[in-house]
């Protein structure tokens, strides 16, 4: 009986594709050969039932290896093209953006986190890249590209709740005191997370107000920050304590500055704190 035509072609292919599941599984640490492997399944079959199921463990492979560059090299090799590599390519350019941005190569960091946002294949990780190009951008003194870098970070709907503290610092630096002031109240209405930078938010947010004379309002951001801390917080008691002094209620403000020096005795305040209460 003659074979069938069909039935070598299922053979390898049903071959290829259990091959590629056991290397990986006992050797996933050869990179090199589980991903030729799974290459070579997804050209010579293209129609196979198991494509989605290799493609999603090309990616998998992609987001375990810790050798960024080794990843990236790889995946421009391919001549595969998916959503699955696609989502890792964008991946390994963000990882590989942020050890550069920790190298302070700033120039190699702008290539790396602009050809991870160019991909744009999942918003989650363009979030990012803008993030960390502006976190870099507010470190060097860069003010507007750190402010546009962090609006379009908080455009893409997939932003952390860091991304508008960035915009908010950038944007008082800028001493756009209004903006700025929004930008703080949007990250103390979606962070949860640490309370020392929602904190930090709150007195900004004060400060914001106090310059533009809104001081009763500026008070009770400063209480907010200062009830928001579990110990207190030193910088919002002494802006409280220089309100009193400006209103005249100097035995709240005397009251205020002894609770700083019982309270937070290390506070780089101490000084003025000290000086103050001896005018």
């Amino acid at each position: 009986a003659g074979q069938h035509p069909g039935a070598t072609e299922r053979v390898r292919e049903y071959a290829l594709y259990n091959g590629i599941l056991l290397q990986d599984e006992t050797q996933r640490s050869n990179f090199g050969q589980t991903v030729r492997m799974a290459e070579t399944f997804v050209t010579e079959f293209p129609n196979s039932s198991y494509r989605p199921q290799i493609l999603q463990l090309m990616k998998s492979i992609f987001l375990t290896n810790k050798d960024y560059a080794e990843s990236l090299a790889t995946l421009d090799r391919l001549q595969v093209k998916s959503a699955e590599l696609s989502e890792a390519k964008q991946y390994v350019l963000l990882r590989l953006g942020e050890g550069a941005l920790a190298s302070r190569d700033y120039a190699r960091a702008n290539d790396y986190l602009n050809r991870a946002v160019t991909l744009g294949t999942k918003n989650e990780y363009t979030a990012q890249a803008h993030l960390l190009a502006a976190s870099s951008a507010l470190e060097r003194g860069e003010y507007a590209a750190a402010e546009s870098a962090a609006s379009k970070s908080i455009a893409t709907g997939a932003a952390p709740a860091l991304a508008h503290y960035i915009q908010g610092y950038a944007r008082y630096n800028q001493k756009q005191y209004a903006t700025a002031y929004r930008s703080f109240e949007a990250f103390t209405q979606s962070s949860s997370g640490d309370d020392a930078l929602r904190a930090d938010a709150l007195s900004r947010m004060g400060d914001c107000q106090l310059i533009q004379k809104k001081s009763a309002e500026a008070l009770a951001l400063y209480r907010r920050a200062d009830e928001g801390m579990p110990a207190g917080n030193d910088e919002a008691l002494y802006r409280i304590a220089t309100i009193y002094g400006r209103w005249g209620q100097y035995q709240k403000q005397i009251e205020t500055l002894d609770r700083i020096i019982k309270m937070h005795p290390e506070s780089t305040h101490l000084p003025e704190v000290l000086y103050d209460k001896g005018r």
